[in-house]
Formats: structure tokens, sequence, C-alpha cells
């Protein structure tokens, strides 16, 4: 895939729509959608959502993902959630993800 085309640069972003594709792909148990779901319900004005951040680091853990618990720690103590984490082919998010 094209790196514009994959961080969305060349089409309208859409954070609700981006929360439904994430919330089917989460519902099946992908650990990278529930990861990115978690983040995204945590930071993203647009969509925040703390109980449904909560909600998917606790099925992340329930599931062994490593980054679940640390990102579930920095939600209860109120911190920003951390945009990196390591996804299942390897590939670490960083930064892009929040623009």
């Amino acid at each position: 895939m094209f790196p514009a085309v994959r961080w969305g640069s060349t089409v309208d972003r859409d954070a609700a729509a981006g929360v439904e594709w994430l919330l089917r792909a989460a519902r099946q148990d992908q650990p990278d959608a529930i990861l990115l779901l978690s983040i995204v319900y945590a930071n993203r004005a647009e969509v925040r959502n703390t109980a449904e951040a909560e909600r998917w680091l606790r099925r992340g853990m329930e599931l062994g993902l490593a980054d679940a618990e640390t990102k579930l720690n920095e939600l209860l103590a109120g911190k920003t959630v951390g945009t990196s984490f390591t996804v299942s082919n390897g590939y670490n998010f960083g930064s892009r993800l929040m623009e």
C-alpha cells in the first residue's frame, strides 16, 4: 500500500467512521484493532470515551496483549495514553497515529 493512502493523507479523515471500522475488527478479537481502538477512545477529542477505552484495554489484557496493561495503567492514572505500540506484524505505530 502506498504510504500516502495508508496514512489517509489523500482522503478525508472521519474519526467516527474510523472507529466503526476498528470496532468491527476489535469485536473479532483482532489485537492490533483492540489496542488502536482503545488509544483512539482515550485520546481523540471527537470520539473520546474513557469507559470504552478501559473496556477494550481490559479485553486486550484478557487476550494477553503486552501493551494493554501499560496503557490501562496510564488511562487509570489520568495520563495521556501512549500512542506507540508494536502491532502483530512488528510495525511500531508512533506519533502519526493521532495526527
